[in-house]
């Protein structure tokens, strides 16, 4: 996928929570791709020309952690930000871990 500043895809899916700054709703694959794009802008700084790579890697990295996590069923519980103009906002990234308390399973 090639990102330019005036190909801003709008998206859309059932959100969850609504506000007059957008809506809140849980991460679907569709939103990788945009998601991987905000994080590497914003934590990470890379080449021009290595950018599609680096979207594309990182984005297989959180469809594995966020959506495909092995052993973990359910939905994702990470959620993607959609501002008024219907483009990613915002990202929270939740990752579910299993724990053991005096023999008792625990989810987290």
């Amino acid at each position: 996928m090639h990102l330019s500043a005036n190909a801003e895809e709008k998206l859309a899916a059932p959100s969850v929570l609504e506000s007059q700054h957008g809506s809140v709703r849980p991460l679907a694959a569709e939103d990788l791709e945009r998601v991987a794009a905000l994080f590497l802008t914003k934590f990470r700084r890379r080449r021009r020309h290595l950018l599609d790579r680096a979207i594309a890697e990182t984005a297989a990295y959180m469809r594995e952690i966020y959506l495909d996590p092995a052993g973990h069923s359910g939905e994702s519980n990470a959620l993607v930000q959609i501002n008024r103009q219907g483009r990613l906002g915002g990202f929270l990234g939740v990752l579910k871990a299993r724990y053991e308390l005096n023999g008792a399973p625990l989810n987290a």
